[in-house]
């Protein structure tokens, strides 16, 4: 009995089988699968210029994202420049101005001195005419 369901599964398959030989030798079946495969191709192709376009995109990124960095850089090295020529101003101002307040306290020093000087002169003249 097995084998009677077997032969019957073996000449169902060969009938299959026929069919689709049929179908594939038919001419629209065969148009219909150029026709799928044409369509296909023409994705993978388009897939393929997406991508080529997508990688030319990204690698004019990169060298746009390269020049900006150096830019910055520029900058950056820039403003530190400008940074310490103020700041080289600013100790020359300081040091300048820290140097005439010395002289002119030394002036006043001498000033003081001589002030005293004199003092003590016109203390000396006005008790030696008391005596």
């Amino acid at each position: 009995k097995e084998i009677e369901i077997l032969k019957k599964k073996a000449a169902t398959a060969e009938a299959d089988a026929t069919k689709l030989r049929l179908k594939a030798a038919d001419p629209r079946i065969q148009n219909e699968m150029k026709e799928k495969v044409t369509n296909l191709q023409l994705e993978v192709d388009t897939f393929k210029k997406k991508e080529e376009d997508a990688k030319s995109q990204v690698s004019s990124l990169s060298a746009r994202v390269a020049e900006l960095e150096g830019e910055i850089e520029k900058k950056k090295e820039d403003q530190n420049k400008e940074d310490q020529s103020k700041k080289d101003e600013e100790q020359q101002a300081a040091k300048a101005q820290a140097e005439e307040m010395e002289t002119k306290i030394n002036d006043l020093n001498e000033k003081i001195v001589d002030l005293s000087i004199t003092l003590e002169e016109k203390t000396t003249e006005g008790s030696s005419m008391k005596s």
